[in-house]
């Protein structure tokens, strides 16, 4: 189990925000000032539409391969995932903030780094580290939450033609995750010039349904 303290709390938070470029403030030791980041938490107001469109954009972008960021998104995040087990705090952020590096709209990255401080802000003692690991939980809980639902509303995933649109495999995981749904079944569908991802689900009473995702955005490249 690792160990935290007041000074590695503060540290870890400073860090994360600096990393997401929540304010300007630096301290001596080149972090971000906590108190600046706690300021910049709540006014993080994005909507859905603005994921959205963050997650589109990536999408779009000169070089942007679906393949490449979803294999690099799993090798960082396990190796997060190891470095976290072995009491690494300090690394597992690194890995995970080194995910956002090159795929900024990682839903699960975000939501690591949210149950990250979580963690910690159950383990904290000092007032002031809990606060700030809890403002950081918040802030990447925010996040990840934003761009699931950016999916969510992009359709109903009923039927090809309402399909949620994703940007990469990646993301379907997520929202069958958020959803509590297990995958059972998946092809591949055409139609209508596009490509769909269909999944069998089941969900936690054993109801077996169809949801379909429009992967034509990553399948043309």
């Amino acid at each position: 189990m690792f160990r935290t303290t007041p000074a590695l709390l503060w540290i870890l938070a400073a860090q994360c925000f600096a990393a997401c470029g929540a304010g300007q403030a630096k301290t001596t030791d080149g972090t971000q000032d906590v108190a600046d980041a706690e300021k910049a938490a709540p006014a993080d107001a994005k909507t859905a539409e603005d994921y959205g469109r963050m997650r589109m954009e990536l999408a779009a972008s000169e070089g942007y391969d679906a393949y490449a960021i979803q294999i690099g998104e799993r090798l960082r995040i396990d190796q997060a995932m190891k470095r976290w087990k072995s009491g690494d705090v300090v690394s597992t952020l690194k890995e995970l903030i080194g995910v956002l590096d090159f795929y900024p709209t990682s839903i699960e990255a975000h939501r690591r780094l949210a149950d990250m401080f979580e963690i910690v802000m159950g383990q904290a003692k000092d007032p002031e580290a809990r606060a700030a690991a809890s403002n950081s939980e918040k802030y990447y809980r925010a996040i990840a939450d934003g761009l699931v639902q950016s999916i969510l509303d992009s359709g109903d995933g009923k039927t090809p033609e309402s399909a949620y649109q994703v940007i990469n495999i990646s993301e379907e995981y997520m929202v069958l995750l958020y959803l509590g749904l297990k995958r059972t079944g998946q092809a591949l569908v055409q139609k209508d010039g596009k490509t769909f991802d269909r999944l069998e689900v089941q969900d936690a009473q054993g109801a077996i349904s169809e949801i379909h995702f429009d992967v034509s955005l990553f399948f043309r490249r």
